[in-house]
């Protein structure tokens, strides 16, 4: 068909292509109703006005045919060339606000993250300046596989910028591994002629990208892909910072500091675990936010066996579940050591952030319950007859569903005309990040891919700012009899 092979924006049928003296014949409504949605249809027909459907003349009609609601344009012949030229105005006003060159799409995959919509926003909006028609897939790939779409316009996506999650809407769907399903997606992009696909999320969506283009490669077809980090775990190589990851945080030191006041009157040591899948980042800025007294996260506990980059396998399958649980031990003992003296110099509460990660790696061992019956059982020891409590609190999905901070609306903004940007100059299979040293940066998708699924030790090696900030928590935290050990231990706020 044309329209696979062609940008079309109008089609102009005859609602009888085969033969006209048979009034039975609705050939122009069957191929109307083969060709894509997005692209404006006018159906002429023999019917004078007065016996066609209510409304043909204000605007799109409604009918239904092949079993579905169809929308199109209705044109009575009678009434001449002037009534076609007339309804072909119309529908490119009411359908395009700019006459679009080429088309791509957009979708957000995995899970959501505050700044998403921000990246939309801005990249409907660059888009539209260099005429580009845009496409939304709802729902990450299983939209595109499924051909949930509709076309963003300037003012769709007016007001979105300070909403949080995406509007698009986003799914794990596996069944985008198999490539039988897949051809559907291929199908979809050929269909529409979509050129590029811009997609925000984290590198298992870059790994959809680029299954997708080889699909297409093997059909002589060409698209261009360019990703956004989106995620608040902040875990892929080639960014400083992911959309989302700075919301998340606030979100959770805003939580935390609403729990002080109840910490300080019930004398109470509270034990929270935070998101960040097997990063660490979150529970870092989340104990420095609140002045935690301990942050236990996996890059300084997890051990894992080495493997190189190439290696396919999951992270989990590497632990050295031994090594890593005897870390953590380790880790629990010095803390209940250093909560001991917090409290003996006059501390009336203390808070412990434990990142999620050392539980998702462990098959759910080493967990916030883990840490509270262990501090329980050293605290029974202290030699004192007011000894806090410990209870274990997990904080979830309200922290990650929270409107976007304002350095997420910029990131997002500032990293969605990248994406564009990208797609004008003719580069593909990159990720636009962020550097707090370069500004906005480009990155091989393979380089993102092998470097973020490395072990949190290795990914905590080349993370010499998060290192300062660990020092930094624990010079803040630790009492005054402490001194000397990080002295010895090289920490650099201790002189």
């Amino acid at each position: 068909m044309l329209s696979e092979e062609e940008l079309i924006h109008l089609a102009i049928l005859d609602i009888r292509l085969e033969n006209d003296d048979d009034p039975g014949d609705n050939s122009g409504l069957e191929l109307s109703d083969e060709i894509d949605p997005v692209v404006a249809r006018i159906i002429l027909t023999g019917y004078p006005p007065e016996k066609m459907l209510p409304g043909a003349y204000s605007g799109k009609v409604r009918i239904s045919f092949a079993d579905r609601i169809t929308e199109l344009y209705l044109v009575s012949k009678t009434e001449g060339p002037e009534a076609v030229l007339k309804a072909v105005k119309r529908a490119l006003k009411e359908e395009f606000e700019i006459t679009p060159e080429r088309r791509i799409a957009v979708l957000t995959s995995g899970g959501d993250s505050p700044g998403m919509n921000a990246a939309i926003w801005a990249i409907v909006r660059v888009a539209l300046d260099n005429d580009i028609e845009v496409l939304g897939f709802q729902d990450g790939y299983q939209g595109l596989t499924e051909d949930l779409t509709y076309r963003l316009t300037w003012n769709f996506v007016s007001d979105i910028l300070v909403q949080g999650g995406t509007i698009l809407g986003t799914a794990r769907f596996p069944g985008y591994e198999v490539r039988d399903i897949r051809e559907k997606a291929v199908e979809n992009i050929v269909r529409k002629q979509i050129s590029g696909l811009i997609v925000i999320g984290g590198d298992g969506s870059m790994k959809g990208a680029q299954a997708l283009v080889q699909d297409l490669e093997a059909l002589g077809r060409e698209l261009q892909v360019v990703a956004i980090p989106g995620t608040i775990d902040n875990d892929l190589w080639g960014t400083d910072m992911s959309l989302g990851a700075a919301s998340a945080a606030n979100a959770m030191i805003e939580e935390l500091r609403n729990m002080i006041r109840p910490a300080q009157a019930l004398r109470r040591i509270f034990v929270c675990e935070v998101m960040g899948h097997h990063c660490g980042y979150l529970a870092l800025q989340a104990a420095l936010g609140i002045g935690a007294d301990a942050v236990i996260i996996p890059e300084k506990v997890v051990v894992c066996r080495s493997r190189d980059l190439t290696d396919a396998g999951s992270l989990k399958d590497q632990i050295m579940v031994v090594e890593t649980e005897d870390n953590f031990r380790k880790r629990l003992a010095k803390t209940a050591a250093l909560l001991h003296d917090a409290f003996d110099a006059g501390k009336r509460y203390g808070f412990v952030v434990l990142s999620e990660g050392e539980r998702l790696l462990t098959n759910e061992r080493l967990d916030a319950k883990y840490v509270q019956q262990y501090l329980e059982d050293k605290i029974k020891r202290w030699p004192r007859t007011n000894r806090p409590d410990v209870r274990a609190h997990v904080l979830g999905y309200p922290v990650r569903g929270c409107p976007p901070c304002r350095f997420d609306i910029w990131l997002g903004a500032r990293l969605g005309a990248a994406a564009v940007q990208c797609l004008l100059e003719d580069k593909t299979d990159v990720m636009v990040g962020w550097s707090e040293e370069e500004g906005i940066i480009d990155t091989p998708f393979d380089e993102v891919i092998k470097k973020s699924s490395r072990s949190p030790q290795e990914m905590w090696n080349d993370r010499p700012k998060w290192q300062e900030l660990l020092e930094l928590q624990e010079a803040l935290a630790c009492p005054p009899q402490w001194r000397q050990q990080l002295k010895e231990r090289g920490n650099r706020f201790v002189q």
